[in-house]
Parts: C-alpha cells; sequence; structure tokens
C-alpha cells in the first residue's frame, strides 16, 4: 500500500474529514474559546485581587506570557510594515528573553509575598518543587542542554506556569474549585448508575451491605465507562476534548503533536488504551519522545478506574484535579531527563524506514507533519455503527477489569510473600516486624515531607507511597480510605496531598503492562522500550510527587 500523508494537529484530528466550509466555522469556534478564556483568566485575576489574594499576579504574569507569545506568533503571519518587520525579525528573540525575565522578577514577587502569609508547610512544599526539578536534572542525560538552550529550558518554564496555572484556578479561587466540583460530582452521579448492574450480577443485599465488596461494583463501573467511551469516539467527542487539550499543551509547551496527543488522551483513557491512538506514529517517535510518552502514562490514570477510587471514599475533585494537572507536569520532567534532540531520529530498521525517509521537513519542525504508511481508517473511528462501538468498549473493558484484578491480586500475594520472608529474617536480629512497607515507608518519608505534608501524617504519607510503588495505587487508595476513616484519621491537608500524589500508574507492576502493550503495537520498539521503561518510571513518580508539591504549596 503506497504511503499516506496525515498531518497530525492535535484540532485537526477531528474536523479533517469535514467540509471546507464546516471546518472554517469550527476553528471560528475555536478561536472564540480561546477569547474567552483568556476573558476567563482576566476575571478571575481581579477576583482574586479584589479578595486580596496575592495569587492574581501570578495569574497576570500567565496572561502577560500568552499575550506576548500571540504577538510574537501573529507577526510572523501578518503582513507588516517595512519598518515594523525589520523591528519584528531583529528582536523578536529579546522580546521573548525580556518577558521571560520579567516574568520570573515578577514570578519571584509573587512568592515572597504568598509564603510571608502562609504556614511553613507551604514554603517546604516550594522546596520540594524546586527538589524535583533537581534531582530530574541530577538524572538527566543533558543536563547542559537543559539549562543553557531554549529549546531545554521552555518546557520547564511553561510546564511550571501551566501546573501552578491550573493549581491556582483549583485550589485557591472559588469558581475554578466549584466548577471542578461539580464536574467530579456529576461524573460520580454517572458511576452510580453501574450499581444497578452490579445488583442484577450480585444481588442487591451484598451489594448495598455495609463493607460490602466495592471493589467489585467498580469493576461494572469500568465497563459502563468504557462502553460510553468508545461511543464518544464514534460520535468525535472524545476526539475533540483530547484535540482541544492537546493543542493547548502542544502549543504552550512547544511539544510535538504526537507527545501532546498522548499527555492528553493519558487523562481519559490511561496508558493501556492511549498507545493504540498514536500508534501510526510509534514507529517515528525519536528517543525523547517515546520517552515522553512512557513518562505521561505512568503519571497520569484512567478516568474508567475513578469509580474503583471513589469506592474508597477518596474525593473525587481532587482525582480529577491531580490527572489534569500532572499532565503538564509528565511532560516537564520527561523533558528534563530526557531533552529533545534536533539530530535524534528513531533507530533505523526495516519497518520505519520508509516512515522516517518520509517525515516532512520542509513545511515545518520535525514534530509538525509526519507520514506513514497507515490509512485513514487507523487514524480515526473504525467503527460502522454506535452499536459497534458501544459493544468494543465493553469488550475491550475486559481485558482491563481482568488485567487490574489479576495484577493487583498477584502483586499483593508477592508482597506478601516478600513481607514472610524480610519477617523471618527480622526474627532472627529480634525485628520481625520488618517488611517492604516498613523499609520503603522510611525511604519514602524525606518526599512526604517536601510535598508539604505534617510532620505528623508524614509517616502515613510514606507508607501510601510505598504501597504505590511496589502495588499499585489501588492498592494505596484503599489503604488511603482506611486511613480517613480510621480512629486516628489523617490531617485535610494530608489527605488531599496523598490523594494528588497517588493519582498516577507509577509502580513497577505497570513496566510489565507497557512492555506487553509495545510489543503488540511496535515490535521493533521494544528493545528501546524496555531500555527506557525504568528511568521514565522514576520520571513518571517524580511527576506525581511534583504534582502533590502543587497542592501542599498553595493549599
Amino acid at each position: 500500500m503506497a504511503p499516506s500523508s496525515i498531518r497530525l494537529h492535535p484540532i485537526r484530528l477531528y474536523v479533517k474529514a469535514l467540509p471546507p466550509h464546516r471546518a472554517r466555522y469550527v476553528f471560528a469556534a475555536w478561536r472564540a474559546i480561546f477569547l474567552a478564556a483568556l476573558a476567563a483568566m482576566v476575571a478571575a485575576a481581579l477576583a482574586l485581587r479584589r479578595s486580596g489574594d496575592q495569587a492574581f499576579i501570578l495569574l497576570g504574569i500567565v496572561l502577560a506570557v500568552i499575550v506576548a507569545w500571540c504577538v510574537s506568533w501573529a507577526s510572523t503571519r501578518i503582513h507588516l510594515p517595512a519598518a515594523a518587520a525589520w523591528f519584528t525579525q531583529h528582536n523578536i528573540r529579546v522580546a521573548r528573553i525580556a518577558t521571560a525575565c520579567i516574568a520570573l522578577v515578577l514570578f519571584v514577587v509573587w512568592i515572597a509575598l504568598d509564603t510571608s502569609q502562609r504556614s511553613a508547610s507551604n514554603f517546604v512544599a516550594l522546596g520540594g518543587y524546586v527538589a524535583c526539578i533537581a534531582l530530574s536534572l541530577a538524572l538527566s542525560n543533558a543536563p547542559l542542554h537543559v539549562l543553557t538552550t531554549e529549546r531545554g529550558a521552555w518546557p520547564v518554564v511553561s510546564g511550571t506556569i501551566a501546573q501552578l496555572t491550573l493549581g491556582i484556578l483549583i485550589l485557591r479561587t472559588k469558581a475554578g474549585y466549584a466548577l471542578f466540583a461539580w464536574f467530579g460530582e456529576q461524573v460520580e452521579i454517572f458511576f452510580r448508575y453501574s450499581e444497578q448492574g452490579a445488583i442484577f450480577l450480585f444481588g442487591d443485599d451484598l451489594v448495598n451491605m455495609e463493607n460490602g465488596p466495592a471493589f467489585l461494583v467498580a469493576m461494572i463501573g469500568i465497563a459502563f465507562f468504557g462502553a460510553f467511551a468508545e461511543l464518544g469516539i464514534y460520535l468525535g467527542i472524545t476526539q475533540a476534548v483530547i484535540g482541544g487539550l492537546a493543542a493547548a499543551l502542544r502549543i504552550g509547551m512547544g511539544i510535538s503533536s504526537v507527545e501532546a496527543v498522548n499527555a492528553a488522551a493519558n487523562i481519559f483513557v490511561g496508558s493501556v488504551n492511549t498507545p493504540q491512538m498514536i500508534k501510526p506514529y510509534l514507529l517515528t517517535l525519536t528517543n525523547s519522545e517515546l520517552f515522553c510518552v512512557l513518562t505521561a502514562g505512568y503519571a497520569t490514570t484512567a478516568g474508567a478506574i475513578f469509580g474503583v477510587y471513589i469506592s474508597f471514599g477518596v474525593s473525587l475533585t481532587h482525582l480529577i484535579a491531580a490527572s489534569v494537572v500532572s499532565a503538564p507536569a509528565a511532560i516537564l520532567i520527561a523533558k528534563i531527563m530526557h531533552p529533545a534532540d534536533l539530530l535524534e531520529t528513531p533507530p533505523p530498521t526495516e519497518e520505519n524506514n520508509n516512515n522516517r525517509a518520509s517525515i516532512s521537513s520542509s513545511s515545518g519542525p520535525r514534530d509538525e507533519t509526519l507520514t506513514t504508511t497507515t490509512t485513514d481508517k487507523d487514524d480515526g473511528c473504525t467503527y460502522e455503527s454506535a452499536t459497534e462501538a458501544f459493544a468494543a468498549g465493553i469488550t475491550d473493558a475486559i481485558s482491563l477489569i481482568l488485567s487490574i484484578v489479576f495484577f493487583v491480586s498477584v502483586f499483593i500475594s508477592t508482597v506478601a510473600f516478600v513481607d514472610g520472608v524480610l519477617g523471618w529474617l527480622g526474627s532472627m536480629v529480634g525485628a520481625p516486624y520488618v517488611n517492604l512497607e516498613y523499609l520503603l515507608s522510611y525511604a519514602m518519608f524525606p518526599f512526604a515531607v517536601l510535598m508539604g505534608v505534617p510532620i505528623s501524617d508524614a509517616q502515613d504519607v510514606a507508607l501510601l507511597l510505598a504501597q504505590k510503588t511496589v502495588v499499585n495505587e489501588l492498592y494505596a487508595y484503599r489503604t488511603l480510605g482506611q486511613m480517613m476513616s480510621g480512629a486516628t484519621p489523617l490531617s485535610r491537608r494530608a489527605e488531599i496531598i496523598a490523594t494528588w500524589a497517588l493519582c498516577g500508574f507509577s509502580n513497577v507492576g505497570q513496566c510489565g503492562i507497557l512492555l506487553g502493550a509495545y510489543r503488540s503495537l511496535a515490535p521493533s520498539r521494544v528493545k528501546t522500550v524496555a531500555a527506557l521503561v525504568w528511568p521514565s518510571l522514576i520520571a513518571g513518580w517524580l511527576a506525581c510527587v511534583m504534582t502533590a508539591c502543587v497542592a501542599g504549596w498553595l493549599l
């Protein structure tokens, strides 16, 4: 089959099949949404200023950066008088650097004003955020590239701005928190409808009994969500939402379209299903892009299993917020540990030689236009009807449910075995209480403190981090739910920070799941994935900690 050219633009993912006149209306609508978002940010900044919250300074910085970027973008696409054109051509780089310096100064001023009015824990969380960046630089394969080049430093700057902007809107503004709370309530109501299917399967008495099998009920919720998610793909709704978020990430953080689509999709469909959406481009990804794709998979969870988390008593509002904030965090950490190299290309193989040769460089950067040996059908929806899409969602959910059940069960059993061995060894020296979680909780204690958790709760949160890393986030959230309802519950601050920190698939078992997925989707890249899977696990774990630091900083 002759290769067909596919231009992977996040917004065009769902409008490329539209007639030209309809496409113009769609893009006009996106421009209107962009202007409305700017207006909302201005309104939020004014509201914060009236309330006396110094966070309005940071929103002002973000607005200034966005306006400066829009001016620089427009100057390259709008016909200007000769004098103005000469000025922009020779001074646009200086203007960007000046804007960044001014933003940095104002940012430091805001930090000083804001932290002076809050507790020491907020300042500690700020230090934890900086520590995550420093640790990423220490683990980076090209730290000088990150520190000394605009291409390397921009993801750090833009990622920090994106995280703090989202964090402020969610944690500091009543309207932002109310919006996420309302959305979380609607999602929770949606998941409750799955209880009717659970009642049919397990019986009314078993489902509604006190301390009933919430985990089993949540499994029905996964299939329920999966069916509607596939229906959304058939109707184009999922592509529209993912495309919009991906466009914001691509433009704001300067990453490739594939990386942006992957990061946005991970928020909703998870690290196992997302690679299927970018399957035509897996062979053409550079190692830096592949590392970013893997890291985003570790740093986020899937909307399909939110029902499991809330069955443990975890706040769905904070789950959704953490998932959204973790997307730029994953990109930030990934681009520090494995920054992009303009000269980097995928390793030559028989399968991707044609793909690499057909990457277009004449119309823009390598990450703008990709050409693969695929058909348009591979890049879009292949369902012939809504019924087929709905049924496919249920079928796909079955494999996800089985994977969750058996991986959780086997890893819990494995941890119990290791705990038994450690306890036996510890009993020989008078310490039978030693187990894997006990040892790792002490190793995680500094990270819990750096996230801004009160010292009285730091050991408990460190235990949750250890459980998430060794077993998975489901096991850790179950323990968090028990801690929240126990005789000595966690403080509200520790509960929120822990919810944000645990929201990610960064655990040892996920490495095997991803290797299996990529072995099926891109066999020629398995060796590369195997080499990157462990460093990207560390990157994804750090991204989750960084997200929790944002919560600890702004609470």
